[in-house]
């Protein structure tokens, strides 16, 4: 049996005839005219993405497959091949991985076409021209310039990300607009790896340019989403239906038992977005739905609120804060605590707290883990706080008034 090389051949070879040579990508048989393992070997265009000109030598690397010697790899021609192109027409191909994710774009009939690989690279999409996504087929206008055999996109002059949403009054330019945002990777908040922000998705039905738009995790812990998962793009849904599915979500989230929790497979969310400062782009605003809770106006506040202690632990940021306000001094210094809820109530529907606290305070309390209490919370931005505790009921104990309002804000 012949040993297959571990290392590619450098050799020199021409084509000496194409299979259906108007296909997109033909391929055809090469003759090997340097010295090498093999005189003959096949060449597909589509995994070197050049087509040499018949008869015409180029130096190239042939590797053995089970279906014989292939060139693998062919040296670009330098001469005569343009570094750049600008302001040129193309159609947006499949998504591929060629070095790294990005779109294929193909000749819409624009004039000088290379016959070359053309990448746009989702990295340049996502973070430079502010779109998470394009649908095949639309047409782009791009300035291309060299990259190894290829090209790949170096500017993309149209679609904008502004093409997202349609253009309001001017009156209503910078007003928040509701949307619905569709995750671009899942996200479950017990991996060991921890993202700040979640790449999105968003657009208005009918449009071919989704935006991107990075949604703060802290937002999805806050709301209590339990996770996300990738949505594939893009979507068959209108946004009526995305609407409903987010309210039926909701409605589990707040009211459902665990099980009913757990087989949840929520792949949107509903948000706000805004004008970024440069104009062609969107920038999250608010995290609106599903949740364990309905938003609500910020310094929204409901009393009364039946809650559980979930942890309490050291507050080490207030309690060095203390210790440099207090060098020197001969008071002793209380020490801060930090009291986490996890509140349920039908008027709010469910989540969790913070309350920060003195030590003596939380004893007297006798707030520990798994402690019935009755708080008052507050609706922040991005979370609940817990302006007072009034009363808690430790175990094997008679209910403890805490309500104090010095030490309880």
């Amino acid at each position: 049996m012949t040993e297959v090389p571990s290392k590619p051949y450098r050799v020199q070879a021409t084509v000496t005839s194409w299979n259906n040579p108007d296909a997109l990508w033909p391929w055809g048989l090469a003759n090997v005219v340097s010295d090498g393992p093999t005189t003959r070997a096949y060449l597909r265009t589509s995994a070197t993405r050049i087509k040499p000109e018949l008869g015409r030598p180029f130096f190239c690397e042939i590797n053995e497959t089970p279906r014989g010697w292939a060139v693998i790899s062919i040296e670009d021609d330098e001469e005569g091949l343009p570094v750049s192109f600008e302001k040129i027409q193309a159609t947006v191909g499949k998504l591929i991985r060629a070095g790294g994710w990005g779109y294929e774009l193909v000749s819409c009939g624009a004039q000088g076409w290379p016959e070359r690989r053309v990448m746009l690279y989702t990295n340049y999409l996502n973070d430079v021209a502010r779109i998470a996504y394009l649908k095949p087929g639309v047409l782009v206008t791009v300035d291309l310039e060299k990259d190894g055999t290829g090209y790949r996109v170096s500017r993309l002059h149209e679609p904008l990300a502004s093409n997202a949403f349609p253009e309001f009054d001017a009156d209503e330019a910078h007003a928040p607009r509701v949307a619905v945002a569709f995750p671009i990777y899942s996200w479950d908040p017990a991996a060991p790896r921890a993202r700040k922000t979640l790449l999105a998705a968003t657009h208005s039905d009918g449009t071919d340019v989704y935006a991107a738009v990075h949604v703060p995790v802290a937002a999805l812990r806050a709301l209590g989403v339990p996770n996300l998962h990738r949505c594939e793009l893009p979507e068959v849904e209108s946004s009526l239906e995305s609407l409903d599915r987010i309210e039926a979500w909701t409605e589990i989230l707040i009211a459902g038992g665990e099980q009913e929790i757990d087989a949840l497979q929520i792949d949107r969310v509903l948000i706000e977005v805004v004008p970024a400062e440069n104009g062609i782009a969107w920038a999250y605003h608010r995290l609106l739905a599903p949740g364990t809770f309905r938003q609500g106006p910020v310094g929204e506040v409901f009393d009364w609120v039946d809650a559980t202690v979930v942890a309490v632990e050291d507050d080490a940021r207030t309690l060095e804060k203390r210790k440099e306000e207090g060098a020197g001094g001969q008071q002793p210094i209380a020490r801060p605590k930090k009291v986490s809820f996890r509140f349920e109530q039908e008027a709010v529907g469910r989540g969790s707290s913070t309350w920060y606290a003195d030590e003596e305070c939380v004893k007297h309390a006798g707030l520990k883990p798994g402690v019935p209490a009755t708080i008052r919370i507050k609706r922040e931005s991005k979370y609940w706080k817990t302006t007072h505790v009034h009363r808690s009921i430790p175990s094997n104990m008679a209910t403890t008034t805490v309500d104090n309002e010095n030490v309880a804000e």
